[in-house]
């Protein structure tokens, strides 16, 4: 009696968690998914014995992720964490957050992976958008041979930039920003 109520109680946190959870074989197929996984990924619950991690990450970011999990089953390491894409059946691609760790295998079983994924496709969109918009203002002082200077009050920081020393008449390395 005592089991059942754990294992209904872990079934319950399993299927309701917000992060998604799976455990697969040492070969990387699925075994078991909780909701949220599927939603992150964008495969229905009925697929999951189709699916093979590798093939639902990027082939962009495969590499890096199996170099991992060959170290896992190596025994290298017992967990690792990553940013990776999935590729979703509708072909759009979602950046993750991923924890890897073994699983001791049951009763002489061999070990299963767990994979503990969090959707960071937003925050990784807005990291690009912000570094691009960098570019461009970097792209635009430099068309307009402009120079700048900020100062971060609470630090008391000052950030210049190489065209401003240029028209004041300083060379690179004559005022250092603990000067400025």
């Amino acid at each position: 009696e005592q089991r059942q109520q754990a294992d209904a109680r872990f079934r319950m946190i399993f299927e309701s968690a917000s992060i998604g959870i799976a455990i697969a074989d040492i070969d990387g197929r699925l075994q078991l998914c909780n909701p949220a996984y599927f939603a992150i990924i964008g495969y229905p619950p009925q697929m999951m014995h189709e699916l093979t991690g590798p093939m639902i990450i990027h082939p962009d970011d495969l590499q890096a992720n199996m170099a991992q999990v060959e170290r896992l089953r190596a025994g290298e390491i017992t967990k690792f964490e990553i940013e990776n894409r999935y590729r979703r059946m509708d072909g759009e691609s979602i950046w993750v957050h991923k924890y890897v760790s073994l699983l001791p295998g049951e009763s002489g079983k061999p070990p299963q992976i767990l994979a503990l994924i969090t959707d960071i496709n937003e925050r990784k969109h807005a990291m690009e958008k912000s570094r691009k918009s960098q570019e461009h203002y970097e792209l635009a002082l430099a068309g307009a041979d402009l120079g700048t200077w900020e100062w971060e009050i609470p630090s008391g920081k000052t950030v210049l930039n190489e065209r401003w020393l240029q028209i004041l008449g300083y060379e690179p390395g004559d005022i250092t920003p603990d000067i400025a």
